[in-house]
């Protein structure tokens, strides 16, 4: 018996230390979001989220990325709020998918076609802004950021660079 309200105490102060850092992260990331530090601020809004994972830290996420002008990542994070949201038949469900409309039509898209029969060795190095380009975006619309894209591959041992506006 003792050893039950030992591991129930250790529950629950582990659950209240969980929520007392993601409550300091919250008030740290709503000051950097007032001060448009958005660099600092969803990326910390984010940390919200992954300590304490629900609905109103997803769309925090999501607001300061619509705030920052990265329309294809809010619009992720806002996805991600709708799903919890309608899993769990929140009442917050039909606004956020309203938001999620409005939004979208505002989302920029990209392809990047790659030619059948395309040397696999240069595939391979495909990247965007420096990160790998998945195969399941090959041939694919794929909503991005607003801004210069780079997109960079690999010919003849040769790095080559491509801008996309």
């Amino acid at each position: 018996m003792k050893h039950a309200i030992a591991i129930a105490l250790v529950a629950v102060i582990g659950t209240t230390a969980s929520a007392d850092k993601a409550d300091k992260l919250f008030q740290k990331a709503k000051k950097l979001h007032s001060e448009k530090k958005y660099a600092e601020a969803c990326p910390t809004y984010e940390e919200v989220d992954k300590t304490d994972p629900a609905i109103g830290s997803k769309l925090n996420v999501a607001k300061c990325y619509e705030d920052w002008g990265r329309l294809a990542t809010a619009y992720d994070w806002y996805v991600q709020a709708d799903k919890m949201a309608t899993d769990a038949k929140d009442e917050r469900a039909p606004k956020i998918k309203e938001v999620i409309e409005e939004l979208d039509v505002n989302v920029p898209r990209m392809t990047i076609k790659i030619p059948d029969g395309a040397d696999p060795d240069i595939v391979d190095t495909l990247t965007l802004d420096g990160q790998p380009i998945p195969e399941s975006w090959h041939n694919t619309l794929q909503r991005i950021d607003p801004g210069p894209h780079v997109i960079e591959f690999v010919v003849d041992g040769q790095k080559k660079k491509k801008m996309a506006p």
